[in-house]
């Protein structure tokens, strides 16, 4: 894990791993595990870190689809000094919970109606149907890639989500990076695995 020293009341809390690409046959199926965990305020990361147990305001988290390399998947939050591992072992934890039990009815149907219906306000402007046009282009998307987008979500399945969470999301081998002051926290950030110092540049 990474450690980089910096004298304040709270720390940053980054962890990531790598991702996928547009290519990747799995894309909609990681959108709506993406979401359940940590792309809304119904999220398990957002209800329990942020509603339940009132750590930090905001917590997500989400996979940068690469276009022309693979992107990154990305957890993240900011809490108190004394609430660092805490929410730190929370986060790991919730992560590591989707790839033990499917999503539930509810958690599956509001991730699709989130984003099957949210796909029509990428198009509400002349100018920005023509980005997405050249942008698919541009990054060679396959044929049909916008025409097929809403049905291939609505084709995910509970199970769906549950085969790429394993596959995708492993908490113990992700890069994990703190901002703060470890004489604060909680306790030692050595739980985590081996700590070195990331220098910020004149202390920014």
């Amino acid at each position: 894990m990474l450690l980089a020293r910096k004298d304040i009341g709270q720390s940053v809390i980054r962890m990531g791993d790598l991702g996928i690409d547009k290519n990747n046959p799995d894309l909609y199926a990681v959108r709506i595990m993406d979401y359940v965990l940590g792309g809304g305020f119904t999220s398990r990361l957002t209800q329990e870190i942020r509603s339940n147990q009132g750590l930090a305001y905001n917590v997500d988290s989400h996979f940068d689809i690469g276009r022309q390399f693979i992107g990154t998947f990305v957890a993240e939050t900011e809490t108190k000094s004394q609430s660092t591992i805490k929410a730190t072992n929370l986060m790991r934890d919730i992560i590591a919970g989707m790839t033990k039990a499917p999503v539930t009815d509810e958690e599956l149907k509001l991730a699709k109606d989130f984003m099957i219906n949210s796909f029509i306000f990428g198009f509400t402007r002349p100018d920005t149907i023509v980005n997405q046009r050249v942008r698919l282009e541009y990054f060679d998307y396959p044929a049909g890639y916008l025409e097929n987008y809403r049905d291939n979500l609505a084709k995910v399945t509970k199970e769906d989500v549950l085969r790429v969470a394993k596959k995708y999301l492993h908490p113990e081998r992700m890069v994990l990076v703190v901002v703060g002051d470890e004489k604060k926290l909680d306790g030692p950030l050595s739980a985590f695995g081996q700590v070195r110092e990331l220098k910020l540049e004149n202390g920014k």
